[in-house]
């Protein structure tokens, strides 16, 4: 079927299985291979449903940060001083005016972050950081759920005015 995507191995050489993401081309003729962008990521394009999409930053933005989208439809830092909830995160840095990616898909696993603690429920802070201590001022906002040291489960809840 044109425009399918998938695995694709051949033993061309006779040394073994080469594997490649490709994709059909819409006649059917031949596979394209899958670029990634500059970032090292696979283009969204690639898959069905990623919850993954590509924002302008209005200011810098590290990896694994947890982001909302300002009403210029930029993506930026959330954070609870500001009651800025969090709507999803950045897989890798952007910088300010720069288009990057932002993961909005719940369950998705963040591993840009490091010092979680297993099994602990993390929520954003007043600083815009991800935070295992249950907010007690300003605003209340659960963002997920660590698996390991570096793997943050995200899940968002909508914020809780404190």
């Amino acid at each position: 079927m044109a425009g399918e995507t998938y695995l694709l191995t051949d033993n061309v050489d006779g040394r073994g299985f080469d594997r490649k993401m490709a994709r059909e081309t819409s006649d059917g003729s031949a596979h394209q291979p899958i670029a990634t962008t500059i970032g090292g990521f696979i283009d969204p394009s690639f898959f069905q449903e990623t919850g993954m999409t590509a924002l302008v930053a209005g200011f810098d933005i590290d990896a694994g940060d947890q982001v909302y989208i300002h009403t210029d439809g930029k993506a930026r830092k959330a954070d609870a001083d500001s009651f800025l909830a969090a709507v999803g995160f950045a897989p890798a840095a952007i910088l300010q005016n720069e288009t990057g990616y932002v993961i909005f898909q719940d369950g998705a696993i963040n591993n840009a972050l490091t010092g979680l603690n297993p099994g602990k429920d993390y929520y954003l802070d007043a600083s815009g950081a991800v935070t295992d201590s249950v907010p007690t001022a300003n605003m209340k906002q659960y963002v997920g759920t660590a698996l390991t040291a570096s793997l943050l489960k995200q899940s968002w809840d909508p914020p809780v005015n404190l």
